[in-house]
């Protein structure tokens, strides 16, 4: 509930989970928004040297994969 965890690894797992079912153009929209928020350090989370908790590194992720086409 502190806001800390990075749930990278995770969402990283849910990439290759999809690459593996052959999903390719979902793992990879989903793995374009996750390296845009780990490149900004307003969203990316403060284990990695950035400034957001957990739900705006999140909010920042589903933001990215929603535009992304």
């Amino acid at each position: 509930g502190k806001g800390l965890a990075n749930p990278t690894a995770l969402t990283l797992a849910a990439v290759q989970l999809l690459e593996y079912i052959d999903a390719r153009e979902p793992a990879a929209r989903i793995r374009r928004a996750l390296d845009g928020a780990l490149g900004n350090p307003a969203e990316r989370t403060r284990d990695l040297g950035g400034q957001a908790d957990t739900a705006t590194f999140t909010r920042a992720v589903c933001k990215r994969i929603e535009t992304s086409n």
